[in-house]
């Protein structure tokens, strides 16, 4: 007979499950719809040329950042610009960097992930330049986690890299706009920067969450069980 979870191991796994799913311990929830509001290329194609875009945060409690959310569209590149593509990405890379003046400096994280380990989902039907365009969410489990401290600016950054550039991937803005709400861009030619632009309007729509892995709570699960049955067969 399969021995059953006792009731408080079943209450641990819930409780271990919701905090899984937490709210986010930093987030910049995306401008309301349909209008996109002004985004802002992050994507390179296969001679690592194209755009990075990176947005700026700060915590109040440490964290571990161990999963990244945001949203975006793709677009195409030729004439005229800007209508609705379909995805193209086939790996996208996160980055974190210190800051360094109110700019993006030193990396302190960079991992590049197969598109296959982001969900991604439709969010809404949008509107851009006049246009529709399909947005959609994007959810990561990055697998290590990146350790933020609470009042430290930091800079995050999510990049598509694909064979081509059309369509190409646009991160969308978050909201409601206040002034001074920016984002600092890249170009690059070959892997090399090629200009630098710190004042793109409008911050970036992301969230940041600190979860315990997947394997962690699979191990307390079974740990959890393990103890159930110890007790059960003691009592017998």
């Amino acid at each position: 007979m399969t021995p059953r979870i006792p009731r408080l191991a079943l209450l641990l796994l819930a409780s271990l499950s919701i905090h899984a799913v937490a709210a986010p311990v930093y987030e910049q929830a995306p401008v309301a719809g349909p209008n996109v509001g002004a985004v802002w290329t992050s994507h390179f194609n296969s001679s690592n040329s194209g755009w990075q875009a990176q947005d700026d945060f700060s915590l109040g409690a440490n964290a571990a950042i161990s999963r990244v959310t945001w949203r975006g569209i793709y677009l195409t590149n030729e004439a005229p610009c800007c209508g609705n593509g379909a995805p193209n990405t086939n790996s996208w890379t996160v980055e974190f960097r210190q800051d360094d003046g109110g700019t993006p400096g030193a990396l302190a994280f960079s991992k590049t992930y197969a598109d296959s380990a982001v969900h991604r989902s439709n969010a809404t039907d949008g509107v851009f330049a006049g246009n529709p365009v399909d947005v959609y969410d994007f959810d990561l489990a990055l697998g290590s986690a990146f350790a933020a401290e609470a009042g430290i600016n930091y800079w995050f950054s999510v990049r598509s890299n694909a064979d081509g550039f059309s369509p190409f991937f646009g991160w969308t803005m978050a909201g409601p706009y206040e002034a001074g709400d920016v984002t600092f861009q890249n170009s690059y030619a070959n892997g090399v920067v090629t200009g630098t632009f710190a004042a793109r309007g409008g911050d970036r729509a992301f969230a940041l969450y600190d979860v315990p892995e997947p394997t962690a709570l699979a191990l307390a699960g079974v740990g959890l069980i393990a103890a159930g049955s110890r007790r059960k067969r003691s009592a017998s």
